[in-house]
């Protein structure tokens, strides 16, 4: 971190996502310690809005400002670590906060009307060329790389539009259209979303 603190520009915040070593002795030998603290994303990081903040004895408030700023950008929640032991959601937990922040979702979505988006309809042949390019490519690797982006529990069977990513399952692609949500790998918005079968 000391080679990393003197190569960038002296207004970088320096974060860590450790989540048992001290911040203070990461961060130990940085020129600027009031940038450095310590930012951690619970599992799995795109259905848990909340976000663990770990401070340094040296960390300013104007750099815990634009932390927060640039994280609730995000659509996150920032929230200081109380004691020494990270927060590690157990699967009751974090199936709780998927449901909380779907049923926030939905009530929003009733409150305001829909935006009207022009169909953005693909030729045939292109979305069928994404499609066979994006299914051999994800065919060709094993393990972790068919595992859906945003719960990592099922395999990707699910194709966002119109950016054509095979990155999601059936399930996480509906929320994700449902919340109006952007694709997970490009930031695109999602128009429509369509299941994969894999032989």
């Amino acid at each position: 971190m000391e080679v990393a603190s003197q190569s960038c520009r002296p207004t970088a915040i320096l974060a860590s996502s450790s989540m048992r070593l001290s911040m203070d002795a990461i961060f130990e030998r940085v020129s600027g310690k009031d940038r450095c603290l310590g930012i951690r994303f619970l599992f799995p990081v795109y259905a848990i809005p909340e976000v663990e903040i770990q401070l340094c004895k040296g960390t300013s408030m104007a750099t815990l400002a634009w932390v927060r700023g640039f994280l609730e950008r995000m659509g996150k929640t920032a929230f200081l670590r109380a004691g020494p032991e990270p927060l590690v959601l157990s699967e009751r937990e974090r199936e709780a906060r998927r449901s909380a922040l779907a049923l926030l979702g939905r009530t929003a979505m009733a409150r305001q009307p829909p935006p009207f988006s022009p169909p953005d309809l693909a030729s045939p042949d292109t979305l069928c060329s994404a499609l066979t390019a994006e299914v051999l490519e994800a065919g060709g690797t094993g393990g972790r790389d068919k595992d859906c982006v945003v719960c990592m529990d099922e395999e990707r069977n699910c194709v966002l539009h119109p950016c054509h990513h095979l990155c999601t399952c059936a399930a996480c692609g509906r929320m994700l259209l449902k919340r109006q949500d952007a694709c997970p790998i490009c930031r695109r918005h999602i128009t429509s979303i369509f299941r994969v079968f894999h032989s």
